[in-house]
């Protein structure tokens, strides 16, 4: 009987036993898979809103992607400066080469008050003539002393206009910077048109090409 008894107990207890595990095995509801749930809500939030609050490792990957596309952006930006502005000084070189070329071209023509070229010039009308060949206009008088740009005499390169006043301010002779304190200018009556010194430290540099 008591034989019977304790086999009996023992298969009870196998059974219980085998049934728990079986539970565990097989994720059967209990009392832990329900804490499970209820922090399962709560893991998906934060990995939802982890991107929007700068953590975890899909924001890395966003904020990775970010950088590179401002990166790429800045070396763009870099590089399109550096297109444009080769370009600008290219062309204002170029202009001025033209200038110079002009002004020895046309040197060794008489001076007469006046005149505008191309056989003869004074000077205001030499400039004047020189410049709208590469499409600057300048008014024949001493208003050219207002056109373009001032420039210090340190920064002054060739192809600018080299502005002289008198002690009321009042323009009296220009020429066009040569380099080397030098311009092509038409001087006065007797005089040819040609490459002379710049004989005075009392004069305005203006550029017009650009």
């Amino acid at each position: 009987m008591k034989s019977q008894l304790r086999r009996r107990t023992a298969g009870l207890v196998l059974a219980v036993g085998t049934g728990i595990l079986a539970g565990t095995l097989t994720g059967t509801p209990t009392q832990a898979s329900s804490v499970d749930s209820a922090t399962a809500p709560t893991t998906t939030a934060q990995a939802t809103t982890a991107p929007a609050t700068g953590v975890g490792a899909a924001d890395t990957v966003v904020t990775e992607n970010a950088v590179t596309a401002t990166s790429a952006t800045a070396m763009s930006t870099t590089a399109a400066t550096f297109t444009v502005a080769p370009t600008a000084v290219s062309s204002r070189a170029a202009k001025a080469a033209k200038v110079i070329a002009l002004a020895k071209q046309y040197s060794g023509r008489p001076y007469r008050w006046g005149a505008a070229g191309p056989k003869r010039f004074d000077c205001t009308g030499y400039t004047k003539f020189i410049y709208k060949k590469v499409g600057v206009k300048l008014p024949h008088s001493g208003a050219q002393g207002k056109k373009g740009k001032k420039v210090s005499r340190a920064k002054a390169l060739p192809g600018d206009l080299v502005i002289f006043r008198n002690s009321s301010g009042r323009v009296y002779h220009v020429g066009i910077y040569a380099g080397g304190n030098k311009m092509y200018d038409a001087p006065t009556y007797g005089k040819k048109t040609g490459l002379h010194r710049i004989w005075s430290k009392k004069v305005e540099f203006r550029r017009v090409l650009f």
